[in-house]
């Protein structure tokens, strides 16, 4: 019994161990099997490899730096970290502003406190951290091979680079970044391009070097540099621009400026040495200024504009495409030349050429025609003719306007203070000037043919024209007729009189001058004497009067009277022909004849001949007057009526002096001729008679010729002569007979 509880007891014990050896077996395996294997030996000159790895660098207690990796290999020599999913932070002191920069992989050399960031890179500018930190500008860098100074953060590259800015792109060859001034530059080949509204053209900038101020919001550009958006471009010198708080252009100024504006249907030029650009939302063009001596053309179908001046000043508005010029400023010697464009159907327009110190030139909706162009204080103009018929223009004033309608067609000119001159072709081939003044000026132009239709000057109207003067309250002018209207006080004067009327016309075309409304004339005559003395002025006064051929034709109508001296004529008609020296009357004609003119005339004893018919023509080189239709003369104690009455006259000289005297009178057809001298009464008939009057003598004839005396009866014969002065008279029948006398006895 005992000997097999032994045996159980070690087939028990055996049992055991086999299972306590199994059980080590299987945790030794199940440890063999679940043991890591030994780290591989570290790369030969690498002291160290780290996978997350963070670094910071501070100044002081602040955070300056902080670069993390996925992956980190540190050599041992030279001590250079290579770093793999690279990530910086540059932190602002005293601030949630950071600048990030990214990079697939990086090293960082720790003893020139350099990292370098292999490969593409993207830095972002202008981060903040924390939900309550103001958000920043934001610009992103794309670029390779970066270069960091760790000490003073200043990161560099010198391949291209790409960035954004808000609404701004841009590229370069080269660039760094200074956190710490906040300044980038793009070394070369820098271009910039600033995204517009929707439909519109993007803003290009090109330089050779930019530098960029993020806390001024400057941009410096290195020439030459040039600005592009749609049809706008502008090349110049260093440039510097100005960004608004939403980082979008606000202006750029640059010198030795040249730059084009196109649009449909007008493109602008333009150049100045010193220009500013003003941009308004989205980096539309909203103004320019061009100083040193600025110059802009401007080219459209209607024609060529050109504007030059010390300073010029335009000011834009948002069209439908782009930016539309609404309004120019020409500041210090402005000049401004319009060339209308040659149209089908219409002859050529003149030249407009205006200069003053200040010009405005406010542009219709779109840009392409002028509405307005006005100065202010004085200006010139003048119209330039495109044809060698055509007058050429000048006008002065302070200031003009002139006002525009389509297709840049001048409609109306006003000017204060306005001076005008024109240069025409004469009659006689050569060139005759016309000047006027006035205290305002209007004048009215042809849309069609640019010419001009009309002109109103008004306040002290004043005229010349070669010898030609004249004055009046307001002028009118019809350019088509060439006719001018005086009304107002209006005088016309020159070398040969002077006309005074309410109303003047000068018919330019034709050489005629009327007045109208009650004329006062004063002319100068000429010829050796007679009716009309030559060397006195003529006077005159009428309704009406007309003026022609060069001032030889004068006819006075409307109770016209003329008188020189003691002489006076009254008709309702009267015309003169001056180089004919000839008077012509017509219709209730008196006649106020002296017996001598000139010289002694107007002596003690001056006897003057009334003359009374219906018309009288008087010839100065024949020194003789006629008068027909039945007239009457009346002298002092004497009247003769006949058909027709003949004055002639004679030269001689009295005293020295040349005077002119009335010598004899010829009557003709159914003479009267009534006499009361002496106190009696005598009655002279027949058809012809002639009157002396330096000795009184009166000889009758024809048609049984007669003279009746109140007391002593009738005498007849073939001729009687009568001595009015003696009291006697001469009967001769010239052998027809013996004479008659019919005595008339006392108390018969």
């Amino acid at each position: 019994m005992l000997r097999r509880v032994r045996w159980m007891l070690l087939v028990a014990m055996a049992v055991v161990a086999a299972g306590v050896g199994w059980v080590y077996w299987r945790e030794r395996e199940s440890r063999r099997l679940s043991r890591q294997a030994p780290p591989s030996p570290l790369p030969e000159n690498t002291s160290a490899v780290a996978a997350q790895w963070e670094y910071e660098i501070k100044s002081g207690a602040q955070s300056r730096i902080l670069i993390r990796a996925s992956r980190f290999e540190q050599s041992k020599e030279p001590p250079v970290i290579h770093l793999e999913g690279l990530e910086m932070e540059i932190r602002q002191v005293d601030g949630p502003r950071y600048d990030l920069v990214r990079s697939g992989r990086g090293t960082f050399s720790q003893k020139d406190g350099v990292l370098a960031a292999e490969g593409a890179v993207e830095i972002t500018l202008g981060l903040t951290r924390g939900a309550a930190a103001p958000p920043g500008r934001i610009m992103k860098i794309r670029t390779s091979a970066v270069r960091l100074e760790v000490q003073t953060n200043r990161a560099w590259t010198e391949k291209e680079a790409e960035f954004e800015f808000g609404a701004a792109r841009g590229r370069c060859i080269g660039a760094s970044y200074d956190p710490g001034a906040h300044e980038i530059v793009m070394e070369s080949q820098a271009e910039l391009l600033w995204t517009g509204a929707a439909g519109k053209p993007p803003l290009q900038v090109w330089a050779s070097r930019v530098l960029y101020r993020e806390l001024a919001s400057e941009i410096m550009l290195t020439a030459p540099s040039r600005l592009v958006r749609g049809g706008f471009e502008l090349r110049g010198q260093d440039a510097f621009v100005k960004l608004n708080e939403q980082g979008e252009i606000d202006r750029l100024e640059t010198t030795g400026a040249t730059g084009t504006d196109q649009m449909p249907g007008r493109r602008l030029d333009y150049e100045a040495g010193g220009l500013t650009v003003h941009f308004g939302e989205k980096a539309e063009v909203r103004r320019i200024e061009a100083t040193q001596r600025a110059r802009l053309v401007s080219t459209a179908a209607a024609g060529i504009t050109e504007v030059t001046s010390d300073r010029l000043y335009l000011d834009f508005a948002a069209g439908k495409s782009g930016s539309e010029l609404r309004h120019a400023l020409a500041i210090g010697q402005g000049h401004v030349e319009n060339r209308p464009a040659a149209a089908k159907g219409r002859p050529p327009q003149p030249v407009r050429v205006l200069e003053a110190e200040i010009i405005h030139m406010a542009m219709r909706p779109g840009g392409e025609e002028m509405e307005r162009v006005s100065t202010d204080g004085p200006g010139r103009i003048e119209f330039r003719p495109a044809r060698a018929e055509d007058p050429f223009r000048e006008v002065k004033g302070e200031p003009l306007t002139l006002d525009y309608g389509a297709e840049n067609a001048l409609e109306l000119f006003r000017a204060h203070k306005a001076e005008t001159r024109t240069v025409k072709r004469g009659r006689d081939g050569k060139p005759l000037e016309t000047r006027t003044r006035s205290g305002e000026l209007l004048a009215k132009f042809d849309t069609e043919t640019g010419a001009l239709d009309q002109l109103e000057q008004w306040e002290a109207f004043q005229y010349e024209e070669g010898p030609k003067r004249a004055q009046a309250e307001r002028a009118h002018y019809e350019a088509k007729t060439e006719k001018m209207e005086l009304r107002g006080a209006a005088r016309v004067w020159d070398e040969s009189g002077m006309t005074a009327a309410p109303e003047i016309t000068l018919d330019q075309k034709q050489d005629v001058m009327t007045a109208a409304g009650g004329v006062s004339t004063v002319m100068r005559t000429q010829g050796g004497g007679g009716m009309i003395e030559g060397g006195e002025p003529l006077r005159a006064t009428s309704e009406r009067m007309r003026v022609e051929d060069r001032n030889n034709r004068v006819l006075f109508e409307g109770s016209a009277v003329l008188w020189q001296g003691d002489m006076r004529l009254r008709a309702q008609r009267v015309r003169i022909f001056r180089k004919e020296e000839r008077v012509e009357a017509e219709q209730d004609v008196v006649a106020e004849i002296p017996d001598a003119r000139g010289g002694a005339g107007g002596a003690a004893g001056q006897r003057v001949s009334v003359v009374r018919a219906p018309s009288m023509v008087y010839e100065g080189k024949a020194k003789r007057v006629v008068f027909t239709g039945g007239a009457r003369l009346e002298r002092p104690a004497m009247t003769v009526e006949s058909r027709e009455l003949t004055g002639y006259f004679r030269e001689e000289t009295a005293g020295g002096k040349k005077e002119t005297r009335l010598e004899r009178l010829n009557a003709q057809g159914a003479v009267v001729i009534r006499s009361e001298a002496r106190a009696r009464k005598r009655t002279g008939r027949g058809e012809h008679a002639e009157y002396s009057l330096h000795d009184d003598r009166i000889v009758l004839s024809g048609g049984n010729p007669s003279v009746e005396d109140a007391e002593k009866g009738i005498t007849r014969g073939a001729v009687i002569t009568w001595f009015g002065r003696q009291d006697r008279m001469i009967v001769d029948n010239e052998g027809a007979g013996p004479a008659v006398s019919r005595v008339k006895l006392k108390g018969s």
